[in-house]
């Protein structure tokens, strides 16, 4: 950063700085100070005080000095997203990108405020000094005054009341300097993408990254999100878990070592909160976009392998029941998530394909459980060799 713009930044809030050498000395905002504490070094774009250790750049300073409150930060954020998505539609480049992920549906890209930053925030703020301090504040305006999210797909995270609390961005050109492809908010990450779409007691899809999610309710799987990143599990993760009374959730993370690690995390994350957490099994080198985009995945196959999801954390394993001469009970129901469920001695029996409102099907995918163990098989029940396995 320039000397002029560190400087001109906090002159601008009420700072006194008195040129010493190559750096400039003052009175820090942050505490009572009585002798000049506050140490900014203009080349180096930073600042330091030696009384309350309170440091940063231009934009820590900037949110210290004038901090947004969440109301307000959040409509900052909310017309943020408006104007990345009233862009989208000017670059080709950003649509050929969704269309290159399966993404470039009319209805998704509305219903998730998928955006696109081509710098014109930052020239609209240029013109109001309020605002511009204010998309700074919010993180959506670097310390230069720039579009943080310049030449990124948008797609912001809501809250149950409506409110934006984070932005995700993904790169759209090739980035040959290894830049950051992903692209965050400044700060902690804030709130779940798609938590409004997660419902009450009902088994959660989580993926690796936004991306991977939107590529699943792309293909009709509703009950979706994400974490931040493979290791972007946070405490607003556990509140969603909490609030929405989730015991059972399938992770479908990238088949890497990133997503290995990210899945145990979220694994050991999840247990704690007394969660069911069954692995989908991804091959190697992939993750859920590229099944669908190169692979030829369908929402049939994909759901194929929740059905067949690894169990990898549950409750403990039950004791095995002494035998009986007499028949045990059996619990039999219809679950609308998993399919036709029977539950007999211990033993879980997960029934997918089978019509409980008629007979037009008899071809049923069956996965029997017993503590940590599982059997997948298919069975044509107007077979007898079928129905007598």
């Amino acid at each position: 950063m320039g000397k002029r713009n560190l400087v001109e930044v906090m002159e601008s809030r009420g700072v006194r700085l008195q040129k010493t050498g190559r750096e400039y000395k003052g009175l820090c905002p942050f505490h009572s100070d009585k002798s000049p504490s506050l140490s900014v070094n203009p080349d180096k774009g930073v600042w330091h005080c030696f009384g309350c250790g309170a440091s940063g750049n231009a934009e820590t300073f900037l949110e210290r000095i004038n901090p947004v409150n969440g109301t307000a930060r959040a409509k900052i954020l909310n017309a943020a997203a408006d104007h990345y998505a009233r862009t989208l539609e000017k670059h080709p480049k950003a649509i050929e990108y969704l269309k290159g992920r399966g993404l470039a549906l009319p209805w998704l890209i509305e219903s998730y405020r998928i955006g696109f930053g081509d710098g014109s925030i930052a020239n609209t703020a240029a013109k109001r000094s309020e605002l511009k301090a204010d998309l700074a504040a919010a993180g959506v305006l670097t310390d230069r005054g720039r579009d943080r999210y310049f030449g990124f797909l948008t797609m912001p995270a809501v809250n149950d009341a409506g409110e934006v609390v984070e932005l995700y961005g993904r790169r759209v050109e090739p980035n040959p300097e290894r830049k950051p492809n992903h692209l965050y908010l400044p700060g902690e990450h804030g709130g779940v993408f798609n938590a409004r779409g997660v419902k009450r007691d009902a088994p959660v899809i989580l993926c690796e990254c936004v991306i991977d999610a939107l590529t699943l309710i792309a293909n009709g799987f509703e009950q979706v999100s994400c974490v931040w990143g493979a290791q972007g599990w946070t405490p607003h993760h556990a509140e969603l878990v909490r609030a929405r009374n989730i015991t059972r959730a399938y992770l479908a993370f990238d088949g890497d070592e990133g997503g290995e690690k990210g899945a145990a995390k979220a694994t050991e994350k999840l247990a704690a909160l007394g969660v069911k957490v069954l692995r989908v099994e991804i091959p190697q080198g992939e993750d859920v976009n590229s099944l669908f985009t190169k692979r030829g995945e369908t929402a049939e196959s994909f759901r194929r392998r929740i059905d067949s999801a690894r169990l990898v954390r549950g409750p403990a394993a039950p004791e095995r029941p002494p035998a009986s001469t007499s028949a045990a009970p059996v619990d039999f129901r219809a679950d609308g998530e998993e399919g036709a469920v029977m539950e007999r001695e211990g033993r879980r029996y997960v029934m997918r394909g089978f019509n409980a409102f008629g007979m037009s099907r008899m071809r049923v995918t069956v996965r029997a459980e017993w503590s940590a163990r599982f059997h997948i098989d298919t069975l044509d029940l107007y077979v007898a060799p079928s129905r007598s396995r």
